[in-house]
């Protein structure tokens, strides 16, 4: 936000996409969709769609089917993220 870029979606995935509380909590902090994909290898297909991509000489990367994703609407919830940004600013004197 502060360079002027509003993000229009979050894609949640790592070991904090498996907390509930996380799932429940990152719509209300960042105001937009969290989309929750199904686990998987990201970083390996991440990998071979880039290799696909450069293999096939297209202008654009190849489509990537986003199957079994769950996506969480919500809006940015002032008190969620207050209480979001106290606890942040707490653990961030650690």
């Amino acid at each position: 936000k502060a360079m002027g870029h509003k993000a229009k979606r979050v894609l949640l995935t790592g070991g904090a996409a498996r907390s509930q509380a996380m799932q429940q909590l990152a719509p209300s902090i960042f105001g937009v969709d969290v989309i929750l994909p199904a686990p998987g290898e990201y970083v390996a297909l991440g990998a071979a769609r880039q290799a696909a991509w450069a293999l096939s000489g297209e202008d654009a990367p190849p489509q990537w089917d986003l199957a079994g994703t769950t996506t969480h609407s919500g809006e940015a919830n002032p008190e969620t993220v207050a209480r979001y940004q106290k606890l942040r600013d707490l653990t961030a004197s650690f």
